[in-house]
């Protein structure tokens, strides 16, 4: 197992992951939502562009299969891929349901050895 790499699962803006890109270590950055994922992705391009960084726009799901998404549009921190348990003040929230290629946990950990 590589010492010097890390799966960022949920890398919203992106604060966590450079932390770890400027210490040194290698990074799988996996983010669901579009919008977070592609300021991210623009913000972070240097380390993608060196190799330090993968950055996935993926959802870990229970299985590894396609998974819904759905997007708060008034409220980008409460976006989900279980509507069911969405907090219950942002319930009546505007989403906007996209379908998403979804991985589940297991198949990540091959990549741990990486």
């Amino acid at each position: 197992m590589d010492k010097n790499f890390i799966i960022d699962v949920g890398v919203h803006t992106g604060e966590d992951t450079e932390f770890y890109l400027k210490k040194g270590f290698r990074v799988i950055g996996i983010e669901a939502h579009p919008e977070l994922y592609e300021a991210t992705k623009k913000r972070l391009n240097l380390y993608i562009e060196n190799g330090q960084l993968t950055l996935l726009n993926i959802a870990v799901s229970p299985k590894d299969e396609p998974v819904t998404f759905y997007a708060n549009l008034e409220e980008i921190n409460q976006s989900s891929v279980n509507h069911g348990k969405i907090y219950l003040p942002l319930l009546y929230s505007k989403y906007c349901a996209m379908p998403l290629v979804g991985i589940a946990i297991a198949c990540l950990m091959p990549i741990m050895a990486y």
